[in-house]
């Protein structure tokens, strides 16, 4: 058969004239459009080629293609969901790091020490590589959508998320070691517990622990891409596109749905009190907590947590009962900050002049004297918080709510 008769049974094939041609010059570089006439010859036809990208058969209803393409397509659709997922996972955790690490540079400015200044400086450095890390973030979702859309070259999310993967990897060895630093610097004159102070690992560090993320949907969406890579040679083996692509879309959507309500449980289950309204029926208040925005480490004069008074009425401090308890230990009544001259393992701090605590109002419970919570073994702490009223007359003491907040 010749260049002429080849590019003719194409024709008959139902290809157009142009993909026709490109087809008939893969096998004879040398053909070139003759003015024939495109009446198909009374011959039989020879298989179809591998249609190229953007190649499309004039065929009705039921079209078919060509099995490695339409498993490639389904592929792509698949890691992209995965790249998706794991850029929200990513996104809220790195804003939560966003938060703890300027919360640091506020708190160890103050210091005045060099060792602390050198921390300070460290520790932006790691902000500006999390804003580094929120545009890799954004570049990560935007090249999933183009590879779910089958518009973006096959290396391009497996590459992106491998420099995603070095950057965290770096952000937790720098960290570290600046903490690390920061350690072996301590000035016993100001901290009388500096030999207590437990070094840092790199393998447990919050950017790390985010690379683990990072690694294991790397090796989803690498395996995917190259199994999705398209192929030079050609594939005569048809079947429906619609059975592969529209089942990798139910995936993932199932995918991307589970997973981001899975991430934000998760989050919001870690990040935020949960509270127990058992005690709290009728009464009115309605009370919230947050992590404080400290490091935790060895010394005994950390800010654990902050509490806010979102609904209820004035409450005297002279009549307000606040004990806590750290990972099922001994409880701790914490006593209004009073000077150096405060008892109790722990105190409330007030940064306003009356002797009420309102609405919109919040307060702050700090270690006093005591080592209560250091993040050594899990790297948290558990804080359960029992908020109170002691009636004058009676003595007794009322539960208005209970807090169990995580403190990191």
């Amino acid at each position: 058969m010749d260049a002429q008769e080849y590019y003719q049974s194409l024709l008959a094939q139902g290809y157009k004239s142009e993909d026709s041609v490109a087809f008939t010059q893969q096998h004879y570089p040398e053909f070139t459009l003759a003015p024939v006439s495109e009446e198909p010859p009374l011959q039989m036809p020879v298989p179809a080629p591998m249609p190229m990208a953007g190649a499309s058969p004039g065929t009705d209803v039921g079209q078919t293609i060509v099995v490695g393409k339409s498993k490639g397509k389904a592929l792509r659709i698949i890691s992209g969901s995965i790249g998706i997922v794991m850029s929200i996972a990513i996104l809220v955790w790195m804003m939560e790091i966003l938060d703890t690490t300027s919360g640091n540079i506020d708190y160890y400015s103050d210091e005045g020490t060099s060792s602390a200044d050198t921390f300070v400086s460290a520790l932006e450095t790691v902000q500006v590589l999390s804003y580094v890390a929120l545009a890799l973030i954004v570049g990560i979702i935007g090249i999933s959508v183009l590879t779910m859309l089958n518009k973006s070259k096959w290396w391009y999310l497996p590459a992106i998320s491998l420099i995603m993967l070095l950057l965290l990897t770096g952000m937790g060895y720098y960290t570290t070691n600046s903490t690390n630093q920061y350690y072996s610097d301590c000035d016993s004159e100001i901290y009388s517990d500096c030999g207590e102070l437990r070094y840092e690992s790199t393998l447990e560090s919050d950017a790390m622990i985010l690379g683990y993320c990072n690694a294991f949907a790397l090796i989803f969406i690498g395996l995917l891409s190259l199994i999705s890579k398209p192929k030079s040679s050609l594939d005569e083996t048809v079947e429906s596109e619609e059975v592969w692509v529209k089942g990798a879309w139910i995936i993932a959507i199932i995918l991307l749905v589970f997973c981001s309500l899975a991430t934000y449980m998760t989050h919001d289950a870690l990040m935020n009190p949960t509270k127990n309204r058992d005690n709290s029926g009728g009464n009115g208040f309605e009370f919230s907590g947050k992590d404080g925005e400290a490091l935790l480490d060895g010394q005994n004069n950390n800010t654990l947590l902050h509490i806010t008074m979102d609904q209820g009425r004035a409450l005297n401090f002279a009549s307000l009962s606040v004990k806590i308890v750290v990972d099922d230990g001994a409880y701790f009544k914490c006593e209004l900050y009073s000077g150096g001259d405060s008892d109790g393992g722990c105190v409330i701090f007030q940064d306003w002049d009356d002797n009420k605590w309102d609405v919109d109002e919040e307060i702050t419970i700090l270690e006093n004297g005591y080592d209560l919570c250091d993040g050594s073994g899990s790297g948290y702490c558990r804080v359960v918080v029992t908020i109170g009223e002691v009636d004058y007359s009676s003595g007794e003491d009322t539960d208005l709510q209970v807090l169990t907040i995580i403190v990191y």
